[in-house]
C-alpha cells in the first residue's frame, strides 16, 4: 500500500493497493462522482476508465440492418438501412455486406419476405430460400419456404419467417445475405426485404 498525500502535479498523486490475499472495501465505490444503480456493473471504456453501466447494455457489439432487393432471383441482398450500430470499429456495415472485426460467439435472428407478382394465376409455387454465408460458409436460414396465394391471384406472398441462429466467428470475416427464388414459369415483378439483427455473446 503506497498513498501519498501530495504531489507536484495530478498526475502523481496516487494511491497503489496491492493485496494477496484480496481487499475489503466498505461503503460504496464512487466511480467518477457516482456509486451507480441497481442493476448496473463496472466496466471500461478501453482506455483504462472504469464507468458504471447497465449489465444487459454493457456488450456494445450490436447492430441491426435492414435489406432489400428486386434486381435479381437469386443474388445477394443489399444493406439498405442501419437501423442501430453501437460498435463502428468491430462491425463495418456496408452495403454489400457486414464485416466482423472481432472473434466470438455471436447470436443473429433475422426475417425474410419475399413478394411475386405474376402476369397472370400462377399454376405452380416458389420457393423462398435465405442464407447467411460468413465468408465462404453458408449457414441455411428461411429454407424452402413454398409461397401460395391465398386466393385466386396473381399476386404470390411470403412473410414472417423469423430464424436465430448463433455461429462462432473468426474475424475478419464478411457477412452477405443470400436469397434464392425458385419457380417454372415466365419471370414475376419481385421484392425480397427483412432485416438481421446481431451481438456479440461471448469471446
Amino acid at each position: 500500500l503506497c498513498i501519498v498525500g501530495a504531489g507536484t502535479a495530478v498526475a502523481n498523486r496516487k494511491v497503489f493497493i496491492f493485496a494477496e490475499g484480496g481487499t475489503t472495501f466498505n461503503g460504496p465505490i464512487n466511480v467518477g462522482g457516482s456509486i451507480g444503480v441497481a442493476g448496473q456493473v463496472l466496466t471500461s471504456n478501453a482506455a483504462g476508465v472504469p464507468t458504471w453501466e447497465n449489465a444487459a447494455y454493457s456488450n456494445n457489439i450490436r447492430f441491426a440492418v435492414f435489406f432489400s432487393n428486386g434486381t435479381a432471383l437469386s443474388s445477394n441482398a443489399v444493406i439498405s438501412a442501419t437501423h442501430y450500430n453501437l460498435n463502428p470499429t468491430d462491425v463495418v456495415i456496408n452495403p454489400t455486406g457486414i464485416t466482423i472485426n472481432r472473434s466470438g460467439l455471436y447470436h443473429f435472428d433475422m426475417d425474410g419476405d419475399v413478394s411475386l407478382t405474376f402476369p397472370s394465376v400462377p399454376t405452380t409455387y416458389p420457393r423462398f430460400i435465405i442464407s447467411l454465408n460468413f465468408n465462404s460458409a453458408a449457414f441455411g436460414f428461411i429454407s424452402n419456404s413454398v409461397m401460395q396465394p391465398t386466393s385466386s391471384t396473381n399476386l404470390v406472398w411470403k412473410g414472417g419467417d423469423k430464424e436465430s441462429l448463433d455461429v462462432y466467428i473468426t474475424a475478419p470475416t464478411t457477412i452477405t445475405i443470400h436469397h434464392s427464388i425458385g419457380f417454372i414459369g415466365s419471370i414475376p415483378t419481385f421484392g425480397v426485404f427483412g432485416y438481421l439483427t446481431g451481438h456479440l455473446i461471448s469471446e
